[in-house]
């Protein structure tokens, strides 16, 4: 059995792993919300709050907060081009 400080030192790597995949493609976020429900069903069973997997699920949408003003002015800059719709080859 780990012990509980070796158990914090895993969820705060859960943290970096999730912000990780965050940075690495936005639609990461999706796969946090699992994790999310997950352990809002453990507080409410156990009636416990961990903390720090609470700080490390928070971790997670960092990189998308992060890049916010960059991802919303992709519109702008590719124009009406950002959804082309697919051509038939010739």
């Amino acid at each position: 059995m780990l012990s509980e400080r070796a158990i914090q030192t895993l969820d705060g790597l859960d943290g970096s792993q999730l912000a990780t995949a965050q940075a690495l493609h936005y639609y990461a976020v999706f796969a946090v919300v699992p994790f999310f429900i997950a352990e809002a069903v453990l507080v409410l069973q156990a009636r416990r709050l961990r903390v720090v997997v609470w700080l490390a699920l928070a971790c997670g949408p960092v990189p998308l907060l992060v890049f916010w003003p960059l991802l919303s002015k992709f519109k702008a800059y590719y124009g009406a081009h950002i959804w082309a719709k697919a051509e038939k080859a010739a």
